[in-house]
Order: structure tokens, then C-alpha cells, then sequence
């Protein structure tokens, strides 16, 4: 599942960033900030260590600026995982820790 935030930026980020999930080690809900120099439609995939992806990759618009996306993964096995965001030919990865419940 992905949650979006978007806050009104007042100047426009650069390059198109990914920060580190947070918190990490998760109980399975997970944050990335993310930050875009101009509107692009953003996929967000999700990995295992096999590289086997754990759910749907979701694609969604976004405007320039900076957003918070949430990884919400309650089926999630203890482990780690590979958040993989690409954009216009540019893609960025962080890896998130999930501990058990």
C-alpha cells in the first residue's frame, strides 16, 4: 500500500532525491521523502533480498517538489527490503530493515 503527503515546497529541489526509510529497523510501515524537480509520474517497487517483488509496483503523479510516501507492508516476513523508486529513466533504491511483530 502506498500512502502520499505532499507539502508545499517553496523552492524546487534540483535532482530527484531519495532519502532513507524511516524509521529502519521497521515494525512494517516504513517513510522514504522524496524530491522531485519538476511533475513526473513516480513507480514505487518493492524487493526482497531474492529480488522477488513483494506486491504490486505503483505508479503515481506527482508535481514538483517534496513528497512522503509510506510503505505499508503487513503481511511483511522479518527480513530486508529494497525500495526501488524510478522516475524518467532514473531510479533510486534504499533498503528498509522489517522486524517482527
Amino acid at each position: 500500500m502506498l500512502d502520499v503527503e505532499s507539502p508545499t515546497a517553496k523552492t524546487l529541489p534540483v535532482a530527484f532525491a531519495l532519502g532513507p526509510a524511516v524509521p529502519n529497523p521497521s515494525e512494517g510501515d516504513v517513510r522514504f521523502h522524496m524530491a522531485l524537480p519538476k511533475a513526473a509520474t513516480v513507480t514505487l517497487a518493492v524487493y526482497d533480498v531474492s529480488g522477488r517483488n513483494v506486491g504490486e509496483p505503483v505508479a503515481h503523479r506527482f508535481e514538483a517538489g517534496e513528497h512522503t510516501l509510506s510503505w505499508s507492508a503487513p503481511q511483511a516476513r522479518a527480513g530486508i527490503y529494497f525500495a526501488r523508486l524510478s522516475t524518467d529513466g532514473v531510479v533510486r533504491a534504499r533498503r528498509s530493515i522489517v522486524i517482527t511483530r
